[in-house]
């Protein structure tokens, strides 16, 4: 062997995790590519028509049912002398990177070994990960935003970094409405650690307000940002959206009729859920830092999307980017990992290429692999970290405001 030759090898040894995140990276390039001609009905019915409209007329109107960011940002794509479907694709992909680097840097971050092997396994893994691929390069959306920044809102909250916590859950809520299945975490967290105060949540519409700021330029005004959230939480009438929910054991998909009567009960489900969970944590005293704050993460927000009414199979991304960050950091959860992705691929598939689904069969596996989660995550809490005081209310510290 050559001294040029044993240089090279050495070098690869000491940076093969390094060598490993940039041949991902290629990949993850090649795989976007070669999904740049697929064009989904959102992208016609929706996407393109709202492209032309700003094009045209620029921001003088609400275009859609995004905030005024991502029109924004649409509005600039129109400036950009590439096709349409093409530069909503690009857009979604360069936060694809974002969303990875991110998870890649919370797994670096909480795993106790191998921190940088840890670190990129989670870039790579996230990077790669069908669901991810699919949705921006193939179906032109844009949840890799909002998820991005619901990540950096979360890794924010666990470094005790409370501000920015709030200000990047403020951009998340900026982008999309579905930000809101991180708030039960956010209100958990203020509630057992009381290591801040209430107002600090007024950064969020702040946030929002400032970012959407811009909107006046066009004569409008930012009372609209509040309207377009209120009118969106009305614009599907079904109790699911080809999303393999438990309430369609009950009803049909998209059967208004049955909506009507069971939207609310779903809702209160929901937040009982939620709340039992919440219980569940305070009396074995699991407090939300390291580990254990990405593992309730992941299960509010897969909580919400199970049980509430009206959702998509794209609500699920944010959970299933957490599931993936979970297995990398608790190896026995990739079966239940790969079960996920697995009934996420099946329903985009259904919706992108035409495919059957089986939906009690999707509905039943989705709740046996959330309460499979629950049963194989309670062994991985580190307990007694929450003090008590007199009266028996949680607090993990002095109380901050």
């Amino acid at each position: 062997m050559t001294k040029f030759e044993k240089r090279i090898l050495d070098f690869a040894d000491r940076h093969l995790p390094l060598l490993l995140a940039a041949l991902c990276t290629l990949l993850g390039i090649a795989v976007r590519v070669s999904l740049r001609e697929i064009v989904s009905d959102d992208y016609n019915i929706f996407l393109l028509p709202w492209y032309n409209l700003i094009s045209a007329n620029g921001l003088s109107q609400q275009v859609g049912d995004y905030n005024f960011l991502y029109q924004f940002i649409i509005w600039i794509l129109t400036k950009i002398q590439i096709p349409s479907l093409y530069a909503y694709k690009i857009c979604s992909c360069v936060f694809d990177w974002v969303l990875a680097i991110t998870a890649g840097v919370i797994v670096r971050r909480i795993s106790t070994q191998e921190r940088e092997w840890a670190g990129c396994l989670a870039y790579c893994a996230v990077l790669l990960s069908p669901i991810v691929f699919l949705n921006s390069a193939a179906w032109a959306q844009c949840d890799a935003i909002y998820s991005a920044f619901a990540l950096l809102a979360i890794l924010h909250l666990e470094r005790k970094q409370y501000n920015k916590a709030m200000c990047f859950l403020g951009v998340s809520f900026a982008f999309k409405l579905q930000a809101v299945f991180v708030l039960p975490l956010f209100l958990f967290v203020y509630f057992t650690e009381r290591k801040f105060s209430a107002a600090r949540f007024l950064l969020v519409p702040c946030t929002m307000a400032i970012l959407s700021s811009p909107i006046v330029l066009w004569g409008r005004s930012l009372t609209e940002v509040v309207k377009i959230y209120f009118n969106q939480t009305g614009t599907y009438q079904a109790m699911s959206m080809n999303y393999p929910s438990p309430w369609l054991l009950l009803c049909q998909a998209q059967e208004q009729t049955q909506y009507a009567y069971l939207k609310n009960a779903a809702i209160i489900v929901a937040v009982f859920v939620l709340a039992m969970l919440m219980v569940w944590w305070i009396r074995k005293a699991y407090a939300p830092t390291g580990k254990n704050l990405w593992m309730m993460a992941f299960l509010l927000v897969y909580t919400c999307v199970l049980f509430l009414p009206s959702m998509h199979e794209r609500y699920g991304y944010l959970y299933e980017v957490l599931a993936i960050i979970l297995a990398i950091l608790i190896p026995k959860t990739i079966p239940l990992c790969t079960g996920l992705l697995a009934i996420s691929m099946n329903t985009y598939g259904i919706y992108l290429f035409g495919i059957s689904g089986n939906w009690s069969f999707l509905t039943c596996a989705n709740l046996f692999l959330y309460c499979a989660y629950i049963y194989f995550l309670k062994k991985e809490y580190q307990p007694g970290m929450i003090e008590k005081t007199q009266e028996g209310i949680p607090c993990t510290g002095k109380r901050n405001t």
